[in-house]
């Protein structure tokens, strides 16, 4: 965006889509704040309908500020004339959008009452409405609702593929897989393409444990990158039926971080299927790859830019997104017989070098001295992790919300503890800490650089508690005992229920029951305390 279109921000000829662009180009560039003046600088002076939803289009799905954005969304309504049938679709969009808002912030009963106005104001469109409101409520997290709106539509109207992926999703995350699956599978014959359906049925499929046919169709799905600027998504795309001897393959982070952590496991199994392996990761990883890994060529994601550099002129055969490894090493089940590929693959399968584990060892010891409470004798050392990475799209904020706790309810559920404490979490959240006052929690997050680091650090912990976030699928894969305090509506990989899985022997989970978390977090809390009494300074199991 160039300096004269900032300046003019308000100006009368500024068009919607210039406003999204350069707000879209400012938040991709780390200048997210920027944009947001901008933004407000039109909204508190523009009269135009068109822009006052743009602008709240920017601040609900790029800033998530559904309260600015609900704002203008009102302003705009109020604006447009009452009598003027041209504007008749501008304003039920500006409507539908403002209930969308209210409903990414929490105010569901405002939100239903608008949807409902809809309803009753466009009957002809019933069905695209119904599709709309119940994957509404999906994202703000209530599938039961979801559901009810639907199964009470089909009761008078028609069917699609989108209501019945949005039905089966909604069973989905009630953790009711088997009975959503009947739901996907008729989507899927109304509309076999459609990838958002085909990827609802794989995850679907993947939860219920029909994992041979989850897995396939998931590894169909087109990868979930932040940048399509790397030339080894121009290679073939691996798969089961490939052979690997003699062939060099770009393994590639996809998705977060915890999906390379959980799956980078079957590495070793293709290198010794006799493949030459390329693994291209984050700098968060790319330490810890190359330490778990040391026959592996690991590289940084960034090698791999767009053109590809004329010094590697070496052939390449595949590209692989390192998820679909389990397809492509055929596990056909989760259990852990089915899951190994050879020791290298069992857990631990990610290690750290020993003078990094005793670099931390001492900063661990430091640390404990430092709150000047240190007892006669070792006490038990917990990790904890309250939240995800901050996401930046509307969607992954609402996964987000449904994923994490804050830290004052965390710490307040656990504390007091005869226990040392250890924070574990990274980025803009570690700033939840400043304002703490009551049992110390040590923090080393400062001499952490990396995930290697974090591990070195985790070695040295007896367990660790989290939310469900890449550290728990660094703990697993270190082999140390994790708990993990899992939203109501369980990512795939944990099934529909249950208190281990059979991808980290080490893990315990506690399960929300519902968008609350405070009832599984008292849960969480009661049984670190009776851990605690049993704890004689041995290795701690689960």
């Amino acid at each position: 965006m160039n300096d004269k279109l900032r300046a003019d921000a308000t100006a009368k000829d500024l068009s919607p889509t210039d406003l999204i662009l350069a707000c879209e180009m400012l938040f991709s560039r780390g200048r997210g704040d920027e944009a947001v003046r901008m933004v407000m600088n039109v909204g508190g002076k523009s009269d135009r309908a068109d822009l006052l939803f743009a602008s709240a289009t920017i601040m609900g799905s790029l800033a998530s500020r559904h309260d600015i954005a609900a704002a203008l969304l009102r302003k705009a309504l109020h604006l447009l004339p009452r009598d003027n049938p041209q504007l008749v679709k501008l304003a039920a969009d500006i409507k539908t959008s403002l209930a969308d808002t209210l409903m990414a912030d929490g105010k569901v009963s405002e939100a239903l009452s608008i949807y409902k106005e809809n309803l009753a104001e466009r009957p002809a469109d019933g069905m695209s409405l119904c599709e709309h409101i119940s994957m509404s409520l999906l994202e703000a997290g209530y599938p039961l609702e979801a559901a009810e709106v639907i199964r009470t539509w089909m009761k008078v109207g028609a069917s699609s593929p989108i209501l019945l992926n949005n039905l089966g999703c909604a069973l989905q995350r009630l953790n009711q897989s088997a009975e959503a699956l009947p739901y996907y599978e008729k989507a899927v014959a109304l509309s076999p393409y459609h990838p958002d359906i085909s990827f609802g049925y794989a995850i679907t499929l993947l939860k219920a444990g029909r994992i041979q046919e989850g897995l396939r169709l998931y590894s169909r799905r087109t990868p979930s990158m932040s940048t399509n600027n790397y030339w080894f998504l121009d290679l073939p795309r691996l798969t089961e039926e490939d052979d690997l001897e003699g062939k060099r393959i770009v393994f590639y982070q996809e998705q977060g971080l915890g999906d390379t952590l959980q799956f980078v496991r079957y590495i070793p199994w293709v290198v010794s299927m006799g493949a030459e392996v390329v693994l291209a990761v984050p700098p968060q990883l790319f330490r810890l790859m190359q330490t778990s890994y040391p026959d592996v060529d690991v590289r940084l994601m960034t090698d791999f830019n767009t053109p590809k550099s004329s010094e590697d002129e070496r052939v390449y055969h595949y590209g692989c997104p390192i998820p679909d490894l389990p397809y492509i090493a055929r596990v056909t089940a989760i259990t852990e017989h089915d899951l190994a590929r050879g020791e290298e693959s069992e857990v631990p399968y990610l290690h750290v070098p020993e003078e990094i584990t005793d670099r931390f060892s001492e900063l661990c010891d430091l640390g404990i001295e430092k709150t000047g409470a240190v007892p006669d004798k070792r006490r038990l050392r917990i990790g904890i992790v309250w939240s995800g990475d901050r996401r930046k799209n509307a969607k992954d904020v609402a996964a987000d919300k449904r994923r994490s706790v804050t830290f004052d309810d965390l710490i307040t559920a656990l504390t007091p503890l005869d226990a040392d404490l250890f924070n574990l979490q990274f980025g803009d959240r570690r700033q939840d800490l400043a304002e703490w006052k009551g049992q110390p929690v040590i923090d080393l997050m400062s001499d952490v650089g990396d995930m290697l680091d974090t591990a070195a650090l985790i070695k040295n912990l007896d367990m660790v508690v989290s939310v469900d976030t890449s550290v728990v699928h660094l703990a697993g894969a270190l082999g140390v005992p994790v708990w993990m305090i899992s939203r109501w509506d369980a990512c795939w990989r944990w099934g529909d229920r249950g208190g281990t899985s059979p991808w980290y022997p080490t893990i315990k989970i506690f399960r929300a029951n519902g968008l609350s978390f405070g009832p599984v977090l008292s849960q969480v809390g009661e049984a670190l305390k009776g851990t605690i009494a049993l704890y004689d300074a041995e290795p701690l199991g689960v």
